[in-house]
């Protein structure tokens, strides 16, 4: 994020953050997936494919959720608390 603001004069854009969103929503595909074929399969697979697929979509919705309310503050500064 800070090469992209020295690359533009220090100035900050609330759409540069959306960089971020990219790894967790990959990760929450993954999770996604990973859960269903769990769930699908539930007496092939090992029971830890719907753990990890838990874990995987809560950690990639909840950097997805920090990352939006990031983006929503810098776009508003002038309303945030």
């Amino acid at each position: 994020m800070q090469w992209v603001v020295k690359r533009h004069g220090g100035r900050r854009e609330a759409e540069w953050q959306l960089y971020n969103l990219i790894f967790p929503v990959i990760v929450a595909m993954i999770g996604a997936i990973v859960l269903g074929v769990g769930g699908q399969y539930l007496y092939q697979v090992h029971w830890m494919a719907i753990v990890m697929g838990m874990t995987l979509l809560a950690f990639g919705l909840g950097v997805v959720s920090i990352v939006s309310s990031v983006v929503t503050i810098e776009a508003y500064p002038k309303m945030a608390g």
